[in-house]
C-alpha cells in the first residue's frame, strides 16, 4: 500500500478513514485511524468494529423485505462474539472497560441510527454475564 513511501511502509499498515455520515463513531474515536504492523490495541478499536460490523448488517438486509416475504412480525439482530472474535480481535476488556461499556458505547452510537430493519439488536458474549446485552433500542 505504501510501497512508494518506505519509511511510512515500514511503520504503518494501513490507516483508515471513517465518514461521520456513515459510521458514527463513538465517544473517543478518532475519525482517522493507523494501524501499526502488530502493537498494542485498545478497547476502542473494538467497539467500532461492532458497530461497522452491525451497520453493514442493516445495510445487507435493509431491501431485502424478510418481514413481508416470511410473515414476520419481529426481526431481531444478534452479534454473537464467538471463538473467533475472541481468538483474531481486539479484546473488549481494558482498563476499566468491559463488555458493559462496550455495549453501552455501541447503543450509543446506535441511538442516531433509525434502521427501520430490526426491532432490537444485541450483542452476546458467552463468556460475560449477562451474556445477551440489547443496545438497540437502548433499554433505559
Amino acid at each position: 500500500m505504501f510501497s512508494t513511501f518506505p519509511m511510512l511502509e515500514t511503520y504503518i499498515a494501513s490507516f483508515w478513514i471513517y465518514s461521520k455520515k456513515r459510521i458514527p463513531l463513538f465517544d473517543g474515536a478518532q475519525w482517522l485511524t493507523f494501524r501499526a504492523h502488530g502493537g498494542a490495541y485498545t478497547p476502542a478499536t473494538m467497539v467500532q468494529a461492532a458497530i461497522e460490523r452491525i451497520l453493514d448488517k442493516i445495510d445487507c438486509y435493509k431491501n431485502l423485505n424478510l418481514r413481508g416475504q416470511y410473515g414476520l412480525k419481529q426481526l431481531d439482530l444478534v452479534c454473537h462474539y464467538d471463538d473467533n472474535a475472541m481468538f483474531y480481535n481486539t479484546s473488549i476488556n481494558g482498563i476499566g472497560f468491559g463488555y458493559q461499556e462496550a455495549a453501552q458505547e455501541v447503543a450509543r452510537a446506535l441511538i442516531a441510527e433509525n434502521n427501520g430493519v430490526f426491532d432490537r439488536i444485541f450483542l452476546h458474549n458467552p463468556w460475560e454475564t449477562p451474556q445477551m446485552m440489547q443496545v438497540y433500542p437502548p433499554i433505559h
